[in-house]
């Protein structure tokens, strides 16, 4: 691995895994299956009303729906920090310039 782009060489080293990663992901969309997590009530959520809270509105336990940025989830999988990786595109970007 780079030393000095360690996050370039990752994404270099599983891009194929990444394109056959979004397909299916574009596949489950198609068959209508979402990412889904289960909710679990925080102090941030509010006094309970039965199995609801009023500020954040959801039955514990229940599964809902999620749409994190796939690219997020992807490089987390691979163990590649965005912030990072774009700090060292623009560090190339800027030798190349100079």
């Amino acid at each position: 691995m780079n030393e000095h782009n360690p996050n370039c060489t990752k994404l270099a080293a599983v891009d194929a895994q990444l394109g056959t990663l979004d397909a299916f992901l574009d596949f489950l969309g198609e068959k209508g299956i979402s990412l889904g997590a289960y909710h679990d009530h925080t102090e941030t959520c509010g006094p309970l009303e039965g199995f609801v809270t009023r500020e954040c509105g959801m039955v514990e336990h229940r599964l809902y729906p999620i749409a994190p940025s796939r690219t997020d989830l992807l490089y987390e999988f691979f163990g590649i920090d965005p912030k990072a990786l774009e700090a060292e595109r623009r560090a190339l970007l800027d030798g190349l310039r100079r």
